[in-house]
């Protein structure tokens, strides 16, 4: 059996070393777990950007949708207040935004648009299905 020199001055410390291996690992345990925070929040504000943009996007859609059928001869109040449709996101959860047209209640606003034109509107919801 071999013995070990332990010199005089360390043989009260045996302890020193488990100490400042729990100190380090304690240390960057908090490291990490505020890394991983960080990231997780930004994350999260990644992708409320995103569906803020989407949801802008489904909206100028809705516009547009409702141009196009007023160039087409369409009346505002009878056939395209309140038409809805649903632009949906691909991957999970599934998702997507109801599109809402609304024009002016008849008389309300009418022809104050440009060159005479009737104002129109798009409300958008995000919906998780």
């Amino acid at each position: 059996m071999r013995k070990y020199f332990i010199p005089q001055r360390c043989r009260g410390r045996k302890g020193i070393v488990m100490i400042t291996v729990l100190g380090i690992f304690f240390v960057a345990m908090i490291l990490a777990l505020t890394v991983i925070s960080i990231t997780t929040q930004e994350a999260r504000l990644a992708e409320y950007k995103i569906r803020r943009m989407r949801a802008f996007y489904a909206a100028h859609a809705g516009i547009v949708y409702a141009l196009e059928e007023l160039d087409r001869g369409v009346d505002c109040q009878s056939q395209l207040d309140g038409v809805s449709f649903v632009i949906r996101e691909v991957g999970y959860p599934p998702a997507g935004y109801t599109v809402t047209i609304d024009c002016p209640a008849v008389g309300q606003a009418m022809g104050d648009g440009p060159y005479g034109s009737d104002p129109v509107s798009a409300s958008v919801t995000y919906t998780a299905f």
